[in-house]
């Protein structure tokens, strides 16, 4: 059965992105829209090369419409990070389009694209066309039209309450028409935009309705991207950890955390605390396991299980952890820790 663009971009809106690859995947030729679908669902699912070797296959297709040639080209261009080229290619569809869809789809990927280079205002003639085309726009595009206009008002001084605001609506589209993947990615900008505005409380409100929202979906890159964004929440708001040697306790900020019988928990915390680098998994067998040689059969295993509890205790969730931070470096705070004897 051959599914329609319109049931595949239901499904992606549901987050189902594999289910809209495989099925993409199953047609004997695809269409390029369908192609570009298949692309963005790889994207979602944090496979940049695969995704990047769809929309190729998209641009080299026959009987697709030029502009959505084009604009999937200047896709390509833009994960290369090539963004003169995807400005290019955006300007040719744009040159091209039939009929408002294909226009405001153009327009978005040149604004946000002039934006990433920081061409403000260059990016600002394709939002007030936007602007103008808004009243007869789809629901997804004036969902992407109040993202851009939160993009923009945070550039501004002053202007932290505009790009709420348009997070807000963006959500209230996303809600109306029960679209998962909108919602969550609203909530995001929502939680983005708190912290750039230094508004902790809000910030830390929407960073957990986000987590609490992507946890079971398969919005792997904005899960990444989230985890990316957020790592130095807790520093960026000032707050700390303080050790309790005799007590065997954290404390975080108001909050006090029992450590239990496991002094290896605290000697982790407590040699992760010194430092501000991240350290190595050879660093912490040597200062937790004196005389040991790291092993990756055999410390790999004791040091997750370490980090898996202390995250456990430390962490509202443990998929987006806002205090210890990971990375291919090693194992890191994100906040400041003493050690109180």
């Amino acid at each position: 059965m051959v599914e329609s663009i319109d049931s595949l971009l239901a499904s992606y809106y549901r987050c189902h992105f594999t289910e809209v690859f495989d099925a993409v995947r199953a047609q004997h030729d695809p269409s390029a829209e369908l192609v570009g679908l298949a692309a963005n669902a790889l994207l979602e699912l944090h496979q940049v090369d695969a995704a990047k070797a769809w929309l190729a296959r998209a641009a080299d297709g026959k009987g697709a419409r030029e502009a959505t040639r084009s604009y999937l080209v200047g896709r390509y261009h833009y994960l290369d990070r090539d963004y003169r080229g995807a400005i290019r290619h955006f300007h040719d569809s744009l040159a091209g389009a039939a009929d408002g869809r294909a226009q405001a789809q153009a327009r978005l990927g040149l604004a946000n694209t002039h934006i990433d280079l920081g061409e403000a205002e260059a990016g600002l003639a394709h939002l007030e066309a936007l602007r103008q085309a808004a009243p007869g726009l789809e629901p997804s595009a004036r969902l992407c039209l109040h993202h851009l206009e939160a993009r923009f008002a945070a550039l501004g001084p002053g202007s932290p309450e505009h790009a709420e605001e348009h997070c807000k609506n963006a959500l209230r589209i996303a809600a109306a028409e029960s679209w998962t993947y909108w919602i969550i990615k609203s909530v995001y900008f929502l939680a983005k935009s708190a912290k750039v505005a230094g508004a902790a409380a809000k910030h830390r409100a929407y960073a957990e309705l986000f987590e609490a929202l992507i946890a079971d979906t398969q919005c792997f890159a904005l899960r990444a991207l989230a985890r990316q964004e957020f790592a130095d929440t807790a520093r960026a708001f000032g707050e700390s950890m303080l050790l309790d040697a005799s007590a065997k306790a954290l404390v975080i900020g108001d909050r006090r955390v029992e450590l239990g019988n496991s002094p290896r928990l605290f000697d982790f915390l407590a040699f992760l605390g010194a430092r501000a680098e991240p350290a190595s998994k050879a660093e912490i067998t040597r200062n937790l396991w004196p005389g040991e040689v790291y092993d990756e059969s055999v410390h790999d295993g004791r040091i997750f299980n370490i980090v898996t509890r202390v995250r456990q205790l430390v962490e509202k969730y443990e998929l987006q952890p806002l205090y210890l931070l990971s990375s291919r470096l090693g194992y890191r705070l994100a906040v400041p820790c003493e050690v109180m004897n």
